[in-house]
This record gives C-alpha cells, structure tokens and sequence, in this order.
C-alpha cells in the first residue's frame, strides 16, 4: 500500500532519505512502513516542497497452517427475494455450504436471510461439528419469498454483531443481492448513515463486503456500503461465477493479518501537509497539519 504526501518544509527542518518504522497495531503483530523522501538532504536557509512517499507491509504468517490462523466472527446475509429464485439460488446455497466446510472449530458463523421480512436463520454459532450441521440444514431450507428489504438484512446482520458477548479476531458482514432495495430504507445516504452509527458500537472492528448478481442490482449502493464498512463490492455477471467470489472473499478473510487499519499524518510545527494522494478515505483533522487514512483490512505479506 502507497501513498504520496506532500510537504512545504521551514528552514532547518529535514527528512531522512529513507527510514523504516516499525508499527505495532492491536493485535501485536508487526507491520512495516517505510518512507521515502524526494531528496536525502535540503537546505537549511529556505523553504522548499518535497514530496514523501510511505509504504506499509503486512508481515506474513509464521506458520501456513489451517489452525494457526485467526478465528473469524462472520455474518451471511442473503437475499431470498423473488428475483432469487431458481439457479442464483441454488448457487448461493451450494457456496454457502462450501464456505461452512472451509470454517474451523474456533470460527463463528450467523446467517440472515431477508425478502419483504427479515429472519434470522441461523444465530452466532461456533463451527464445530455440531454447529455446522445446524449451518447446513438452515442455509437448505432457504426459500425464495417476495420484496427485497436489503437494509432491514444488513442491520440485523450488524445487530447480531453488536449482541455478542466478546469479538473475535476478524469480524465481516458479508451481503449477498441481486435487486434493488425497494423496503425499509431505500437510499444510499440513509443506509450509508446507519451503518456508520452502527459499526463503533459492535465491540470490535468489522468489515462488510458486498455481492451484487446480474445487471438488476443497485452497484452504486452496493460500494456505497462495502466503502462505509471499509470492505470490497463484488460484481458477479454470471451465475457460475458466485463460488469464485465466494471462494475469493473467504480465502482474504482467513489470511488477514490486521483489520480497521487507520493511519494518521501529523506535522511537525512549521511543516504544511499540502496534500495526501490515495485512493483510501481521507478526514482532515486540522488543516495542512493532520489527515486520518482509513486502511482497513491488511492480509498477509500485502503492500
């Protein structure tokens, strides 16, 4: 990951040409940034511009091994509307039933299904032997229904979340569509506030990714919320391609190493911050002085 800064330097303040820092984040395991200035030394009699760059890398894991890696706290939400019917469907069931094979004992797995109504089909459950059993035979009887009330699923989803008694290493909301939201709360704006309201009370860090299937979904709200929830938006044109997503997004979510990730450029006195170039959200919190990056989520060994 890279960004560019840009820096008006007083006299006698001066960059390093190049300079690892060490970061530790919650979890303690250590990542790496790096930053390279335009120029190893400048004069101390003037001011001058120099542009910064910083990369920052995930460590990889010490061991490959299934067990070794994160618990993950994970919540389905699939839409079972009208439109859903037939093979996309049966699709989705058969991925989900894929992806509660692939889950270990010490991950936790909830699904919600919403049409016109919202129900929660399967509770905040551990994926022992027992708990996928229940997994399956819930996601098996899921049956397509009526209207399409995507903020009603997602909140539920996001409530469950907020409900639990302790958070486990990775948490994600995963919403699965193939319409437009035409109940509860239809717009982009108010569904993008909810979940902003909703995701600094869930006890934890938590992304959401969204699907969206065929050419009849809302795209623009679907990023709208994988941006809020710091996640990814898939865009599935085929009905074939909905296990490879699944498959995608589950085998990111089993290699990340740090989740929420946010990063703050602070000044010292007599240096402006001009400008940040990165594609990741943006908040200035004092002008030419201090800017916060929303990283979110890092797998292992990217940069």
């Amino acid at each position: 990951i890279i960004f560019s800064l840009l820096f008006r330097a007083c006299p006698y303040i001066g960059f390093i040409g190049e300079e690892l820092l060490p970061l530790t984040p919650r979890s303690e395991m250590d990542l790496t940034l790096v930053v390279h200035s335009e120029y190893g030394a400048f004069a101390a009699s003037k001011s001058c511009d120099v542009i910064v760059m910083v990369s920052l890398k995930c460590p990889a894991y010490e061991s490959e091994a299934h067990s070794s890696r994160a618990p993950i706290d994970l919540c389905c939400v699939l839409d079972k509307s009208g439109s859903m019917s037939g093979e996309k469907l049966n699709l989705v069931k058969a991925a989900m039933q894929f992806m509660i094979e692939q889950l270990k004992s010490t991950d936790r797995l909830a699904v919600v299904v919403f049409d016109t109504t919202v129900d929660t089909i399967l509770p905040p459950t551990f994926m022992t032997a027992e708990g996928k059993k229940g997994a399956s035979e819930a996601v098996a009887k899921v049956r397509a229904g009526s209207q399409t009330n995507l903020s009603g699923g997602l909140f539920e989803g996001l409530e469950l979340f907020r409900r639990r008694t302790q958070a486990l290493d990775v948490s994600s909301l995963l919403l699965f569509t193939d319409g437009e939201a035409n109940q509860g709360i239809t717009d982009s704006a108010g569904i993008v506030q909810g979940i902003e309201t909703a995701l600094p009370g869930l006890g934890g860090a938590c992304s959401i990714f969204t699907f969206g299937f065929g050419t009849s979904h809302d795209a623009t709200l679907l990023k709208a919320i994988s941006d809020a929830g710091n996640g990814m938006y898939y865009y599935i044109s085929q009905t074939d391609e909905i296990p490879q997503a699944f498959g995608d997004c589950l085998g990111g979510l089993v290699s990340v190493s740090v989740q929420n990730l946010k990063l703050r450029f602070e000044t010292e006195e007599g240096t402006t911050l001009d400008a940040v170039l990165s594609s990741y959200r943006k908040t200035e919190e004092r002008a030419g002085r201090a800017v916060e990056l929303r990283v979110g989520d890092m797998m292992s060994e990217e940069h």
